[in-house]
């Protein structure tokens, strides 16, 4: 697989839409902010974080410009700002797209975002979380213009690419669950090399997530990682479905000590879900059947993706369960590493 590259930027905006309607407009951020000041009146805020702020700091210049660099996620700051202002532009990472898009709707003035993560968190939905004070808050959040400069998103396009490799594993993961008898609806497929085509596939993605499809545990373990990573997620999670339908044998006289895991992974225990002796037979049966089809498909993803990431090839050498791994079940309990965790497949020893 070949992960992103630098391609040089024209000067000319190209347009494309996602199969939900979305508009993704591909072009430099000096032709971004020009083409958005010349369909817009008032004052302009122009709003950044330490990604970003370098890449805009020319708008600062312009005769309408006011502009922020937020400091962290809170989007207080941006409601110290003049009423004067008559649109906001925001360039950087998912929390300062929420906010301005947030701020735009409150203020009810148009907005263009220009998100400096090719995986595109943030752009989409109308609703979203934000911090205000230091409180998070769900909030309705306005539609925006989104731009895309792959010049800007470049330094995270590895990571945008590692999340279309959690999309491929979802999907597995939504087949195999299925297999146990849990539904879930299968996000869109996805896949890109090129950086336009990693941040379309992302696009799509968002969208999919959005409409109810399952976005697979993976992305709730890269959230729970110190230094949140698609890479690292990907590379545990699969090695543990490949060990799991590989062979993995439920452990009958191990029985997880379900409060204890709560406790540490600081949830509660009464959320835990227990399966019943017959439930458990069931699923141990349901292994036995599928086991061989489901570790075929998993190996095809091991084959294709693994072999394409030198990252994943530098952590191979790192072996057991990370905290993070370990404590996935209690913080997604209706993904496949619960059921895992239930045949007592997850305890250190």
């Amino acid at each position: 697989m070949q992960l992103a590259g630098h391609v040089p930027m024209t000067n000319a905006v190209e347009t494309g839409r996602t199969k939900d309607g979305d508009e993704l407009h591909f072009c430099s951020l000096a032709d971004a902010v020009a083409a958005f000041a010349a369909e817009t009146a008032g004052k302009i805020l122009f709003v950044s974080d330490g990604e970003a702020c370098h890449a805009l700091a020319f708008a600062a210049r312009l005769k309408r410009a006011i502009s922020v660099v937020l400091d962290g996620a809170d989007a207080l700051p941006l409601f110290s700002v003049p009423d004067a202002v008559g649109a906001v532009f925001a360039a950087g990472g998912e929390s300062t797209m929420t906010a301005a898009r947030f701020f735009a709707s409150v203020r009810r003035v148009p907005c263009a975002v220009a998100p400096a993560d090719g995986a595109c968190f943030g752009i989409f939905g109308d609703m979203g979380s934000v911090f205000l004070d230091d409180t998070p808050m769900n909030v309705p959040l306005s539609r925006a213009k989104i731009f895309c400069d792959v010049a800007l998103m470049e330094p995270r396009l590895d990571e945008a690419q590692a999340r279309l490799m959690l999309a491929r594993l979802a999907r597995f993961e939504a087949r195999a669950l299925s297999a146990f008898g849990f539904q879930r609806e299968q996000l869109c497929a996805a896949e890109g090399d090129t950086p336009e085509e990693i941040v379309r596939a992302n696009a799509a993605l968002r969208r999919s997530e959005l409409g109810g499809a399952w976005q697979g545990e993976g992305a709730v373990l890269a959230r729970l990682y110190p230094k949140p990573t698609a890479f690292r997620a990907f590379y545990e999670l699969s090695s543990l479905y490949g060990a799991f339908f590989g062979r993995g044998r439920p452990r009958k006289y191990v029985v997880p000590d379900y409060a204890a895991r709560a406790k540490r992974a600081g949830v509660s225990a009464a959320d835990v879900h227990i399966p019943s002796a017959e439930e458990y037979a069931r699923r141990a049966l349901i292994l036995e059947r599928r086991r061989s089809d489901l570790f075929s498909e998993m190996q095809v993803i091991l084959r294709e993706t693994h072999n394409g990431c030198a990252f994943l090839k530098k952590n191979g050498e790192n072996g057991g369960i990370s905290d993070a791994l370990y404590s996935l079940p209690e913080h997604c309990p209706q993904g496949l590493s619960a059921i895992i965790r239930d045949f007592g497949l997850m305890e250190r020893t």
